[in-house]
Order: structure tokens, then sequence, then C-alpha cells
């Protein structure tokens, strides 16, 4: 049992047997996200027992400490450049070019903006600028935090295997409940998520890729495996190819070589792929780039390389 009014508890470790773990596969996978909530909410609360967030960064890594009854926690904070969501960075920039499409079309001309041959244009330099915006932002520093604790007589608790946890409606508060709380739930989501991990492998280990499998746990119930692989565009290599990364030893992007001022008409032409219009304005002959031609650009793009991951479902159903 690991979930009976909000009580979670640690599972046995897995035998090998589908049928008689499909129980314990059932209340873990229930449990898992019940108790990466509460641990959340636990550590937000912690973080503010330190002087950082995101308008206060710490110059060089540092730790405080906080104890409640028992407990003593290391928080230790340091600042990190994050990840760039790409895929969040070409959704802005879709957003971008078909916002600009039709505010040309309900209000007319705008600065940087043109009709021609009824597409709409936009100058090189402020697709790129615009363009730019997003995977700037991304490279903003953000505080980090990393949570350590000790405690004797829980430890002791934890090693004997003898632990488990009423969840309340508040785990966030900084009380010695929810202290003892948080410490015991690291042990029982690591044994959750492990016990999940090996159910799954043990259950797609004579299912056939990309074939649904059934395998009867009971008189009544059956689970449907299926072991696949997922594929999904690698939003990376589009932001890329389009945008000069603010880091070292990366090409040159697409729009910024369109936007570069020391460059031939001759030598942008050669970027290919876009319709480009060399346009007479009050500061004298500037780029123009097709905006449906960006468009059609990206989703070209978003086709060429893809990121490929395994994924192995399992569905309890009713045996008719």
């Amino acid at each position: 049992m690991v979930t009976l009014d909000n009580i979670v508890r640690l599972v046995p470790k897995f035998n090998g047997n589908i049928a008689e773990n499909s129980g314990n596969y059932d209340l873990a996978v229930q449990s898992i996200p019940k108790i990466k909530k509460a641990m959340e909410a636990f550590e937000l609360s912690l973080h503010t027992r330190t002087p950082y967030d995101e308008m206060h960064l710490p110059e060089k890594a540092d730790e405080i400490s906080y104890s409640l009854g028992e407990v003593d926690f290391s928080i230790k904070c340091f600042s990190r450049i994050p990840r760039p969501a790409f895929k969040g960075i070409v959704e802005q920039w879709l957003n971008w070019v078909v916002g600009c499409q039709q505010f040309y079309h309900l209000f007319g001309a705008r600065r940087d903006l043109a009709l021609k041959n009824k597409e709409v244009y936009s100058s090189a330099e402020r697709l790129r600028d615009d363009f730019e915006i997003p995977v700037l932002a991304s490279r903003i520093p953000n505080p980090n935090f990393t949570i350590t604790y000790s405690s004797r007589r829980l430890e002791d608790q934890i090693a004997e295997r003898n632990i488990e946890v009423a969840l309340n409606k508040y785990p966030g508060l900084l009380n010695v409940e929810n202290a003892e709380n948080y410490v015991m739930l690291g042990s029982i989501l690591k044994n959750l998520e492990s016990f999940v991990k090996e159910y799954k492998l043990a259950a797609a280990k004579d299912v056939k890729k990309d074939r649904e499998t059934t395998i009867s746990v009971s008189a009544e119930k059956a689970v449907q495996v299926l072991d696949s692989t997922s594929k999904g565009s690698d939003w990376g290599y589009v932001v890329r190819t389009l945008i000069t990364l603010p880091i070292d030893d990366t090409d040159e992007g697409e729009l910024n070589l369109l936007a570069e001022e020391t460059m031939s008409r001759k030598e942008k032409d050669e970027v290919g792929f876009y319709n480009t219009w060399q346009r007479s304005t009050d500061d004298g002959l500037k780029l123009y780039v097709s905006l449906p031609s960006v468009y059609t650009r990206i989703k070209t793009l978003a086709g060429e390389e893809t990121i490929s991951s395994r994924r192995i479902s399992i569905q309890k159903i009713d045996i008719v």
C-alpha cells in the first residue's frame, strides 16, 4: 500500500512479477505527483530563508543554515544561466511573425513593415532584433538552490524502512512537522520512482517495439503495455540556424547574416530560403524579408532534425 487517505509510504522492492505488483505500481504512480507537489511547496518556503531571489542574485556561491526541530537544513545558493527553452523561443517567433502579418493587414503600414506582392515584409534589422530578444532573455541568470539536510533520528528511521507520511493541507509552512515530512518524503519519492522504473522495464521486456501487448494481472484486470519511440523537433537546431547564440564557437545565424550591413547583396542572396526586397527608405536602401518566407523556413527547419526518446506506457484495462 502506498496511498490511503493521503498516507504515502514505501513499497516493497520490485521482485519482477508484473501481476503481483500491479497494485503497488498504480498506487506509486498516484503518489509521486502528490509527493513532488508537497516537497516543492516546502522548498519554496525554505528559499525565503535566504536573502536571494530573481531580483537579488548571489554574487558568489553562498550557504545558509536553517533548523526546524531535529532537522538541520543547508541551503546552497548560486547563480546559474538556465538551459534555453528552445521550443518556447520558436513559438514566440511564430507568434511574432503571424502577429505582424495580421497587424499590417488590419491597421496598415507601420515602421519597418511593408507590403509587396500581397506579402508583408519586415526589415532585416528589426527581424533580427526582435528574434534575438527571447534568445537573450533565456540567458538571464536565475538563483539556484540546492537543499541538503541531516537528522540522526529520522535517518535511523529511514534506514529501518519504517516511514510513512500523512500529506497535510499546508506542506509549505515552515514548521517541525513539515520539516520531518520533507525528509521522509524525499526517501519515499526515491523508492517509488525506482519501483516505477523497474516495473516499466520489466513489463516491456518481451514486448515488441511499437506494438501494444496485453498482460493479465488478475481475473478481472490486465495492463496494456506499449514500448515506443517518440520523436520531436530539435528546437535547438531551429534556433541555432536562425539566430547567433550568445556563446563562444557558434555559427552565425541566417537572420544575423541578412541584417549584416557589411555583407553585399550577392552574399545575402546566397543565404537563400527567404524572399527578400531591397527597399528604398528615408535612411537609404534597406533589405526587407518576407514574413511568410520566414514562417515557412521555421516550419521546414522544425522537420529537418528530430530528437528521439523511448516511451513506455502502461494502462490498466478491464477483462471482458
